[in-house]
């Protein structure tokens, strides 16, 4: 990026966070998509009507869900029977870190009575073993422990189905790299979540390709225009609109042979951190 001078006004998002336009048709699909949220048990009228653009596969997925409160209700508790096993864990380490040594290793195992010694065993296996990348317990339960507050609503009741490709991620994430903690309820929270972001993911944008036509080109359009006016430009042979050049004032630390050149090449960023 140093080589290049950029214009002030060429550094804007090219899809606006809040954007107005689609700001509408977004709160429309929120609230669609909030029609699953009964207790009660799904029948396949309701379903052909809530999933009319979608495959049978999805339509699958919300019947076997039976009572959609009651299948999200269940997996907010494993999250937080989750969370309670990290809380315990993070407990334990730091008594473990804070504990002095034994001079006697008998006295030390008979105040220890009162533990099992299959779980201790597991417990401090649990304690020895390092997480991936150097996570730490406490910093893994303050993860778990965000995501379990913020995915259910106390005031409203509801929960908030966009978190729910979160839990799917998160658990995910946790058994491929951190199995060895042998979390219990981890292989539920994964199943459930993943039947629930099969249903979730598909109507966050729209209920049927219409719609999520008209929400993809409202999102995507000053990025697409952007693009195609780049295109245009570099297949003409002036350069008068190509205004990116090589910064001369990195020419004496870099070996740059034609420090006149224009440079063609585009980065395109958006507000979700994709790079094009």
């Amino acid at each position: 990026a140093s080589l290049v001078t950029i214009e002030e006004k060429h550094r804007h998002m090219l899809d606006h966070g809040g954007n107005k336009a689609v700001k509408e048709d977004l709160d429309r699909c929120k609230e669609h998509l909030n029609m699953i949220q009964m207790d009660k048990k799904l029948d396949v009228a309701f379903i052909n009507e809530f999933a009319s653009g979608c495959s049978d596969n999805i339509k699958q997925a919300l019947l076997s869900m039976n009572s959609p409160m009651q299948y999200l209700n269940r997996l907010h508790s494993l999250v937080g029977e989750l969370v309670s096993q990290l809380r315990d864990i993070v407990k334990e380490q730091g008594e473990n870190d804070t504990m002095k040594p034994q001079a006697d290793e008998k006295q030390y195992m008979e105040n220890s009575h009162n533990l099992d010694r299959h779980e201790r065993s597991m417990s401090e296996d649990k304690l020895h073993k390092k997480l991936y990348l150097g996570e730490t317990y406490s910093l893994m339960l303050d993860r778990w422990n965000k995501l379990y507050n913020d995915f259910y609503n106390d005031n409203d009741k509801k929960y908030d189905l966009s978190k729910v490709p979160d839990v799917y991620d998160m658990i995910r994430y946790d058994i491929l790299h951190n199995y060895h903690t042998e979390l219990h309820g981890s292989k539920e929270i994964l199943a459930r979540s993943r039947v629930l972001e099969n249903t979730c993911v598909p109507h966050e944008y729209g209920k049927d390709d219409l719609e999520k036509s008209v929400i993809g080109s409202k999102v995507c359009g000053a990025l697409l225009e952007k693009i195609k006016y780049d295109l245009r430009v570099s297949r003409s042979d002036t350069t008068q609109d190509m205004r990116f050049r090589l910064d001369h004032s990195h020419a004496d630390d870099l070996e740059i042979n034609s420090l006149g050149r224009v440079v063609r090449s585009r980065l395109y960023f958006t507000s979700e951190s994709h790079m094009h």
